[in-house]
């Protein structure tokens, strides 16, 4: 792979859920899948989840290479559910079109996944298979959402009303159930959600839009007091709600707010933010810190903070140092 060309999976169509998974994988010119590239066979959807558990139990079958390729139930869950019947579907997954053991071509691609994102037609977040609650919950949100455009606000009144109307009861335990999705949790999910143009929420097969999705979310801060929800769940809300305005946003201040968000290589602490952040941290010539998996996490912390205290000064991240670095836990 290059800086000019990406893997594209091609995802044949099947009949039946069950039929087993078959695909190719396609290098593709970067400049042939821009969103407003006339021919519509160039477009792609870029896939945000969570991998989950690392065991590749399941299995997907390449056409070409008349080999398999071992995914993990998670890939294999959102693939049979975006699989259409009649036609291919391209999409961008990072767990099959990424190398993810060739450091090398990370250092090259993870910087353009900013673009992949904000290139795609659409960006799906697959949030599990979900429940007998999931449609209720969507519908709800897209209720409270509305609510709130109309009102100003959603008072405690509204959102009974609301609670009443979806779920027939006063219960507000099965909001918990979404909040604490493993996905807000998650650290590249800042940039996949708010690069995308048309970005949609599945979860099994029901689905709703971001804008919705998040408004309604957004909304129910109004009434966090009467959620009764779990830190993992408050913590969703308000991320979600800082999430909106992360593009806007200098990248230490994105450190600080989306401190609890994870990713399994530390380095990915930073390179998950390079993608959309404002480049107020570019070096001499303009660029922004390089993203170099063959560097070590203490490399990548230390280029990023002698990067930040030449060009903001020593005061700009001491605060930083202070609440998550080795100095947290000495003496104040």
């Amino acid at each position: 792979e290059s800086l000019d060309t990406i893997r594209i999976l091609r995802l044949y169509p099947a009949q039946s859920h069950s039929d087993p998974l078959e695909f190719d994988l396609e290098h593709r010119a970067r400049s042939e899948l821009l969103i407003d590239c006339s021919e519509s066979t160039m477009h792609y959807n870029a896939v945000s989840y969570v991998w989950g558990t690392p065991v590749f139990s399941h299995l997907i079958r390449s056409r070409q290479q008349t080999a398999y390729l071992k995914i993990t139930p998670s890939v294999d869950s959102f693939l049979r559910q975006f699989r259409k019947k009649t036609s291919p579907l391209l999409l961008w997954v990072d767990a099959i079109c990424l190398d993810q053991k060739n450091d090398d071509e990370k250092s090259e691609q993870v910087p353009l996944m900013g673009e992949i994102y904000s290139q795609a037609r659409k960006v799906r977040i697959w949030l599990g298979e979900g429940n007998e609650n999931t449609n209720k919950v969507f519908k709800f949100l897209s209720l409270v959402a509305v609510m709130k455009r109309k009102n100003g606000t959603l008072s405690h009144a509204l959102f009974m009303e609301a609670l009443f109307k979806i779920f027939a009861s006063e219960s507000v335990q099965v909001l918990e159930g979404i909040l604490c999705d493993p996905w807000f949790g998650r650290r590249w999910i800042i940039q996949e959600a708010v690069l995308g143009h048309s970005v949609i929420v599945h979860q099994g097969s029901h689905k709703i839009s971001w804008e919705l999705f998040t408004e309604g979310l957004i909304a129910l801060l109004d009434v966090v007091s009467d959620l009764q929800l779990s830190d993992v769940g408050r913590y969703s809300l308000i991320s979600t709600n800082t999430m909106l305005s992360a593009r806007t946003r200098d990248i230490l201040d994105c450190l600080w707010d989306f401190d609890k968000n994870v990713c399994s290589d530390e380095r990915d602490r930073l390179f998950a933010l390079y993608g959309f952040t404002p480049s107020s941290n570019t070096n001499d010539q303009g660029a922004p810190p390089a993203v170099e998996y063959n560097h070590s996490w203490p490399e990548v912390y230390s280029d990023f903070a002698a990067l930040t205290i030449e060009k903001k000064g020593l005061s700009s991240i001491l605060p930083h140092l202070i609440a998550f670095g080795g100095l947290s836990e000495s003496n104040p």
